[in-house]
């Protein structure tokens, strides 16, 4: 008992930030007084499993999570099944940024707006070197936001951020179907993977009922009002803050995109998870590139960049136009998947692991067989051609007449296969109807039966005059 590491059992209890805290006490705060000064940006995997689209299996998102230090307001976030890496820090800066328009049409349960976006003075990040990367360092210096690192266990330098993970956690996502909570301890004997049943979709629109309607409009005692309010009465304060931003929404886009990658451009386009992206303009830079190199097998790949969160179009860098060019999506009717909304990276995932899947397990043994097939026929038109090849020398040498051995059907013959008919159909009638009427002579009718004629019901009824006499003979029987 005397040599019992309690803080090594704490650490597992109630978390490593909970035990520095109750170790070494509350630091002084770093005060922020305007929205937008100041915002910490942060990561972990959130304490619930949701189901993976592409294994359909239980599985531990992450949660990139950015807050506004000087209000208390949720700026962003951004929800993934792979590790965190830098792409995955800028979608959600850039989600922090972006204004949040698309609330009312694409999760009417949220009842209130997501007022907090805008381009932050400065970005707070722990001490990662996810965070270190160069990607994220340029795509912040393209917009003059100052970055700045935390010291290792200066856990107050971003303190928000760490009691803003909290306040997620004991308000949503404990209450969760397949929660793991925070420990061991606490989860007990519950089915954590035995009962989940949410997917990421779903998570989403949780995340924007949980963020807007309750932490942004929950009263803070400490700060002394809604974040929502504290927020507007901000911007009111510094009216410079409202102002727009400098940069398009494509351009921002561009700069914090998350998806990049290098294409060989088709004439289908450019593909991204078995789906081709393609423009005029994109086309027209191919047809640069092959002017270019003169031979297509030879063109060079592409840079392209998309946004994970939104999958109905992505960008292609022209090294010609010094500029990126858009591309649109061509097989979304196809796939059924709805345009008008936002395609998550994931969906395009999900359908092309079934189609991967599928073409896996599909039984290639019929081809197999065909080709072995296809592969002795080969093999027997080579041992004649061989053969005839021998007989030709030696016909040539002794100067006798020219014979084949190749036997078969050929293109005409199978046609005339195809045309052939039973006895009955060669047989034409021309039915005269001015002696239709007359009785004819057993003779006749006896003569009808030993030449097969047709039935009276399939006669040809023709309305004009045919002169039999000058028809040519060709063996055909005709009925007067």
């Amino acid at each position: 008992m005397e040599i019992e590491d309690k803080l090594k059992k704490e650490s597992i209890k109630l978390g490593k930030v909970e035990t520095e805290l109750r170790k070494n006490g509350s630091r002084k705060e770093v005060v922020v007084t305007n929205p937008l000064m100041r915002i910490e940006i942060d990561w972990t995997p959130a304490d619930v499993l949701l189901i993976n689209p592409v294994t359909l299996k239980p599985q531990k998102p992450w949660l990139v999570y950015a807050i506004d230090k000087a209000t208390g307001h949720p700026l962003g976030f951004y929800v993934t099944f792979e590790d965190v890496n830098a792409s995955a820090v800028k979608q959600c800066i850039l989600h922090a940024i972006m204004p949040k328009s698309y609330i009312k049409t694409l999760f009417p349960l949220v009842e209130n707006e997501w007022v907090a976006y805008g381009k932050p003075v400065e970005v707070v990040f722990d001490n990662s070197k996810v965070n270190e990367s160069f990607d994220v360092r340029d795509a912040c210096q393209q917009l003059n936001i100052d970055v700045q690192f935390c010291k290792v266990g200066a856990g107050n330098e971003k303190g928000t951020i760490e009691r803003g993970f909290r306040t997620l956690n004991s308000t949503w996502i404990h209450t969760l179907r397949g929660t793991t909570f925070s420990n061991i301890f606490e989860r007990g004997l519950y089915d954590s993977e035995g009962q989940a049943c949410i997917t990421m979709q779903t998570f989403i629109y949780m995340a924007h009922i949980v963020m807007v309607d309750i932490i942004a409009n929950t009263y803070n005692k400490r700060r002394g009002g809604k974040p929502r309010d504290l927020w507007i009465r901000g911007i009111e304060d510094n009216p410079t803050l409202a102002l727009p931003l400098p940069q398009s929404n494509k351009e921002l886009k561009l700069i914090f995109m998350s998806g990049i990658a290098y294409r060989k451009p088709q004439n289908k386009g450019v593909v991204i998870e078995n789906e081709y992206y393609n423009s005029h303009e994109l086309m027209e830079l191919r047809n640069n590139l092959i002017n270019e190199v003169k031979d297509e097998k030879k063109l060079e790949d592409v840079r392209v960049r998309y946004d994970k969160a939104d999958m109905r179009s992505l960008y292609v860098y022209d090294k010609f136009k010094k500029r990126y060019i858009e591309a649109r999506n061509t097989g979304f009717e196809r796939k059924k998947i709805n345009g008008e909304l936002p395609v998550h990276y994931s969906q395009l995932q999900l359908d092309s692991s079934i189609k991967t899947e599928g073409k896996n397990n599909d039984d290639n043994t019929n081809l197999a067989r065909a080709m072995r097939k296809v592969e002795q026929l080969a093999n027997q038109d080579l041992k004649k051609h061989k053969q005839q090849k021998r007989q030709t020398e030696q016909e040539q040498k002794k100067d006798l007449p020219k014979s084949t051995l190749y036997e078969g059907i050929s293109s005409i013959s199978l046609a005339e296969r195809q045309l052939e008919g039973p006895i009955d159909a060669d047989t034409i009638i021309v039915h005269d109807e001015k002696q239709n009427a007359k009785k004819e002579p057993e003779a006749t009718k006896s003569k009808k039966t030993s030449t097969k004629l047709m039935d009276d019901t399939n006669l040809i009824d023709t309305s004009y005059d045919i002169d039999i006499d000058l028809l040519p003979d060709y063996g055909v029987s005709f009925r007067k």
